[in-house]
């Protein structure tokens, strides 16, 4: 980070999206044809805290360098996970947000980008 910021640029940290422990394309690809689906919630849904525990030592890195650094964190389960109800989307309407067990879908990033206004969050978050 120092030596980034050292050329003059600024710095953002980006965590992963929250993991639903199963493959979430397969499981909204099996709904939307009407099959049956297996490893996932019959809405392809997922818990947040199980999320969270999944990746639990990345996000206490994540947040000591932040702490350390001074450099924001931007962190997809704000937009992709409802945290009062404990869970998170893998889909929004027609558009699926995952395309496999951990990985975004195209057109997903797209949405999640434009939904959580992604271009102003780094820019507000760059240090």
């Amino acid at each position: 980070i120092k030596a980034i910021r050292d050329v003059g640029k600024r710095v953002v940290l980006a965590a992963p999206p929250p993991t639903p422990g199963f493959d979430a394309g397969r499981c909204n690809e099996r709904l939307t044809t009407g099959r049956w689906s297996f490893g996932g919630s019959s809405d392809c849904q997922f818990e947040l805290a199980s999320a969270l525990a999944r990746s639990r030592k990345l996000h206490d890195f994540l947040n000591q360098v932040s702490r350390e650094n001074e450099v924001g964190v931007i962190a997809l389960e704000d937009v992709i996970c409802n945290a009062a109800e404990n869970r998170c989307a893998t889909r929004w309407d027609h558009t699926l947000l995952y395309r496999d067990v951990g990985h975004l879908s195209y057109e997903g990033s797209v949405a999640i980008a434009e939904r959580m206004r992604l271009s102003r969050l780094v820019e507000n978050l760059a240090r």
